[in-house]
């Protein structure tokens, strides 16, 4: 059980910390991405809760990645704008309610047999996007430090 849960936070970990950045809400097109996250992360729900079997995720597996990659570049896409707009004072008031319907699901899936190999190459590529996207930040902010 405790290999289980450690996979599904290594796994998961990123999606839903970025869907909660993701459904930060203030009055900029930050909203733009909270809508349309919002929207990805319940239709995400929606596929999550009609896996029932191993069969069942390898029906659905296109149309879950499918959901999992627009998340993810509309996570990166937020983080670049608010990046971008450090300046401003804008308050991000956090929900959680979907991050938390999406872990619930998530955990769910994984306790089906055969499931979790599945999830774990389903979301490989936006987990490695996300990655690849922090290091260039980081990379990026070590360099100006450096510069000053």
């Amino acid at each position: 059980m405790q290999r289980f849960v450690r996979s599904v936070n290594w796994v998961s970990w990123k999606l839903i910390i970025g869907l909660v950045l993701l459904s930060a809400c203030s009055v900029s097109n930050l909203q733009v991405y909270q809508k349309e996250g919002s929207k990805e992360a319940k239709a995400l729900i929606k596929l999550l809760e009609l896996v029932n079997c191993k069969e069942d995720m390898a029906e659905l597996a296109p149309k879950i990645k499918k959901r999992v990659e627009k998340l993810t570049h509309l996570m990166i896409e937020a983080k670049k704008y608010k990046l971008s707009h450090r300046e401003s004072e804008e308050k991000l008031l956090i929900s959680v309610e979907i991050s938390n319907e999406l872990k619930q699901q998530m955990l769910r899936i994984y306790q089906i047999n055969g499931v979790e190999k599945m999830m774990h190459d389903l979301q490989r590529y936006s987990l490695h996007k996300l990655d690849e996207f922090d290091r260039l930040i980081e990379k990026k902010a070590i360099s100006s430090s450096v510069t000053r």
